[in-house]
């Protein structure tokens, strides 16, 4: 697939009425970044939170933690919109919050670490406004009762799962300090359903 470049301005009539869906470079050649992008410059886009729940030195990953997006697998909430905090700040914020709500202990020596960020675009895309996602890392208290299921980095449904997933989900799990960012394009609304028809997934 061929990634095409463009200007921050036009992104908002591109997403709203074009389907050919093009890519927001990870990175552009102004060295500015998918995270700079001002929401209202997505089509008006939601900004979302991603925690990824791993305990790297038993290689466990907890999965299927109920939460207020519906999300199947992975655990996410609404971002935080208080302006004024930082938004990496306003996204743990949220998490914190979120996850307390829904049951989950981490561990004592657990911080959560920005570990990417995402922007998802689908088709039609009049029907269904486009994701940014911060997605960050905590590490669950694993002797804890915790709500979900745990699985192994061999075990993940990544059938199960968006097409995303499989594509840098790996990376995260194998680096402690990795981070990446990415615009996927899916074939149709969100779910497991849609097909991934482009993206330029980025590790640093």
């Amino acid at each position: 697939y061929r990634c095409v470049i463009f200007s921050f301005v036009s992104l908002s009539p591109l997403f709203m009425h074009q389907t050919h869906h093009p890519l927001l470079p990870g990175t552009t050649i102004r060295g500015e970044s998918i995270l700079d992008v001002p929401l209202h410059a997505l089509a008006n886009c939601r900004e979302l939170v991603m925690v990824i729940l791993v305990d790297r030195s038993k290689d466990h990953i907890l999965l299927e933690v109920e939460n207020d997006l519906g999300w199947k697998l992975h655990f996410g909430c609404i971002g935080c919109e208080d302006a004024a905090q930082d938004p990496w700040q306003a996204a743990e914020t949220a998490a914190i919050s979120a996850l307390t709500a829904a049951g989950v202990i981490l561990s004592k020596d657990s911080g959560l670490r920005p570990a990417g960020v995402m922007v998802f675009s689908f088709s039609p895309p009049a029907e269904h406004l486009p994701m940014r996602i911060r997605v960050l890392e905590a590490k669950p208290d694993t002797q804890a009762i915790q709500p979900g299921v745990i699985y192994s980095s061999t075990e993940i449904p990544y059938h199960s799962m968006w097409a995303d997933d499989k594509i840098w989900m790996p990376t995260l799990l194998a680096t402690s300090n990795s981070f990446f960012q990415g615009h996927f394009a899916f074939s149709s609304g969100p779910g497991a359903h849609s097909k991934l028809l482009n993206h330029n997934w980025q590790p640093y």
